[in-house]
């Protein structure tokens, strides 16, 4: 059973809307105009919102605008039930937030599967977000503490008095506490971008907020990523690009994390000095990436069980990072309507492939 707030200043509506949701066995409460659909939302906090458009005291947008602003009721499902029902009112209520958009007079089994099914998505996101949250507690404390323990020993070297560093020693402390604070950042700036990600793939509101608005993306400025990616891991001499001249809209942010995470984890796990190669074909509606590399290469179970915070044979190969990388480009992908595909053979070659759609505005 869930609970239901629907908002409606037509009493009609509210009362045949009651009825029927609740022959389905859900629990609802109706209210008639915007201001107390914001009141009861907050101090109920519903599982669906059903709204009218236009209500006396605020009208439906600005009770969806307020309700995502609000991190207590941002990610709950909101559906607009309006006789406003032309492509301008469709497109102003969708890029507000709202889930769906359904019409007076309304037809009972159009609302009974449009709640199902936005209840069922929202379960959907709230066991990932608990899922994410375990594995958050799991993984992140030794991560978190293998750049804090050594930020806080350099740190002591730095400040001890009774033998004190000389100033060759203090460059080099320095340098080594820089890169450690550095990994930290890094670690942070990740976990973040990915509890974003597995937001914005379950919510249509994170999803806009993600993506942002779409550029062009040209051969020139994919090689130029490419090889900044390359040569921060020392391997500007191994990569070899062949990138097709064209272009496609899609946001950068997105395009430049796919081929950074790509990049650093072929460097990561090959040998220094072999090669690492990118291929790139840019289109008008689409894009296609691929790198390869020979080195380490996962089995079929690996390759399975890719997703966050996973790294294999940790016990054998000291491994940097969260184990966020190629989680992170699944998530990027779909968002961008594609796919990952991961190719390769232990101890050999592999070869990791992402698809992805233009973002148009």
């Amino acid at each position: 059973m869930a609970y239901l707030l629907i908002a409606d200043d037509d009493d009609a509506t509210c009362r045949g809307l009651q009825v029927l949701l609740e022959k389905e066995g859900h629990h609802t409460v109706t209210v008639n105009n915007g201001l107390d659909a914001i009141r009861s939302a907050r101090s109920k906090r519903p599982d669906i919102i059903i709204s009218d458009i236009n209500m006396p005291k605020m009208n439906g947008y600005e009770v969806l605008r307020t309700l995502r602003q609000d991190p207590g009721t941002a990610t709950v499902p909101f559906i607009f039930l309006t006789v406003n029902f032309g492509e301008t009112h469709f497109r102003k209520g969708m890029t507000s937030g709202a889930d769906d958009y359904l019409n007076k007079p309304f037809v009972s089994r159009e609302i009974v599967e449009a709640v199902n099914t936005r209840l069922q998505r929202h379960q959907s996101y709230l066991k990932q977000m608990d899922e994410l949250q375990q594995q958050l507690t799991r993984s992140i404390p030794h991560e978190i503490k293998t750049p804090l323990t050594a930020i806080l020993g350099l740190a002591r070297l730095l400040a001890d008095k009774k033998t004190p560093p000389s100033p060759d020693d203090v460059a080099e402390l320095s340098e080594h506490l820089l890169e450690s604070a550095e990994r930290l950042e890094r670690l942070v700036a990740n976990n973040l971008l990915f509890t974003k990600l597995r937001l914005a793939v379950v919510d249509q509101t994170a999803r806009r907020e993600y993506l942002g608005a779409p550029s062009e993306v040209n051969s020139f400025s994919l090689e130029y990523i490419a090889q900044e990616a390359a040569a921060r891991r020392g391997r500007g001499s191994d990569l070899i690009c062949r990138i097709k001249e064209g272009l496609v809209k899609v946001p950068v942010h997105c395009m430049k994390k796919i081929v950074e995470e790509l990049l650093d984890n072929a460097c990561k796990f090959s040998e220094p000095g072999s090669n690492v190669s990118f291929d790139a074909e840019l289109t008008d509606g689409s894009f296609r990436l691929s790198v390869a590399s020979t080195g380490q290469g996962m089995t079929n179970d690996q390759i399975a069980a890719i997703g966050p915070h996973i790294q294999f044979d940790r016990s054998r190969r000291e491994q940097q990072g969260a184990g966020l990388g190629l989680a992170s480009i699944q998530l990027i992908a779909a968002l961008l309507n594609g796919r990952m595909n991961v190719m390769s053979e232990e101890e050999g070659q592999t070869i990791v492939e992402v698809e992805g759609n233009a973002v148009f505005d």
